[in-house]
């Protein structure tokens, strides 16, 4: 018969490293990860996690995530360490427990006794957003004004800075940078709720997004589409300027933002070629900073739409209230560009 394997958390305690020397010297167990994140235990094929009931990331939702992908979970407690560890453990959902006195063998007899019975894949309870009520918000690189764009389509919804290379919601509108979605993650884990994390805004809640591109190394995609689902409502999301997104399959529309030059043109129709290869969803494209002259207009309406058929196509103007708004920050007064961002919002819900 094949030794199990295991996959066991990185631990100070004497235990984890009683169990690997026992493996080495006597077999009966092939340890093939030590985990130091929970993206590690989900990284691998084996058959059952050893965790701590002390282990920082141990949540309900880690060990759910397992038994989808069929992984077994032993806890370890120690009484005289976490009097409590017990019963951590058995509400986190581990499939048995085992004191960390016990030798190294009686470890074994437990991981081959899980190894037996692989876990039946169960639906993980994670809300998903409302067909309909989630609006993306992308565009290529070049400063075309994204995040703009969403926040004036965000009013009296919940705005969710999701850049992942330069969030700047929070900047422009002049919020502090903390509580953000990296935050909101943390509680999503936890089965936690997740309102109070929203900062006001007029006529908006906004979640600002993770502080630095480097976060979203620890942040998983399912778990930003949790976080999506658990707010709830109306919501648009900055997406920044990549075609690959996860959240891009969140959003029942998407829409995309672009420049009224050549270069911008070109830009834009890679986006959407791209954008087209990962969605199906109905894709509206705004055009901002339009000048007042309407032969731009025809001739990027004229090269964009004999390559592509966008759900609608608006074209915002080149309003200096924008300007003021940014360096006050706050949303932009009403005139040209709140119109056009009106009508740009009209066709995207009659769209569906």
């Amino acid at each position: 018969m094949i030794d199990p394997t295991a996959a066991v958390v990185v631990s100070q305690r004497h235990w984890a490293a009683r169990l690997h020397r026992y493996a080495l010297d006597h077999g009966g167990l092939r340890i093939k990860r030590r985990v130091m994140r929970p993206e590690d235990a989900l990284e691998d094929s084996y058959d059952v996690f050893v965790v701590d009931d002390i282990t920082s990331f141990l949540t309900p939702r880690l060990v759910a995530d397992l038994h989808q992908t069929g992984h077994r979970v032993l806890g370890v407690f120690d009484p005289d360490d976490f009097p409590e560890g017990a019963a951590h453990l058995t509400g986190a959902g581990v499939d048995a427990v085992i004191e960390a006195d016990e030798p190294p063998e009686v470890f074994v007899e437990h991981i081959g006794r899980l190894r037996t019975v692989p876990p039946a894949p169960e639906p993980v309870s994670v809300p998903g957003p409302r067909d309909g009520e989630v609006t993306a918000v992308g565009g290529p690189p070049g400063g075309v004004g994204v995040t703009e764009v969403a926040i004036a389509l965000a009013s009296s919804k919940v705005l969710i800075d999701a850049d992942r290379d330069a969030p700047s919601v929070a900047q422009r509108l002049g919020l502090p940078l903390a509580p953000n979605l990296a935050y909101a993650v943390d509680r999503v884990r936890h089965n936690r709720e997740l309102d109070d994390l929203l900062h006001q805004s007029t006529g908006m809640r906004v979640l600002p997004g993770a502080p630095t591109p480097s976060a979203w190394g620890s942040i998983r995609p399912v778990e930003v589409r949790a976080v999506v689902g658990a707010l709830g409502g109306r919501v648009v999301i900055d997406l920044g300027h990549g075609a690959d997104h996860p959240l891009i399959d969140s959003a029942a529309r998407i829409v995309v933002v672009g420049a009224p030059s050549p270069v911008g043109a070109a830009r834009l129709l890679d986006y959407l070629a791209d954008l087209r290869e990962r969605t199906r969803r109905p894709i509206h494209v705004a055009i901002n900073r339009t000048p007042g002259r309407g032969f731009v207009a025809s001739e990027l309406a004229s090269e964009l739409t004999a390559v592509f058929e966008p759900a609608s196509l608006t074209f915002l103007p080149d309003d200096r209230r924008v300007t003021r708004a940014a360096w006050e920050g706050v949303p932009v007064a009403r005139g040209p560009f709140r119109r056009s961002v009106g009508s740009l919002a009209e066709s995207v819900e009659a769209a569906g």
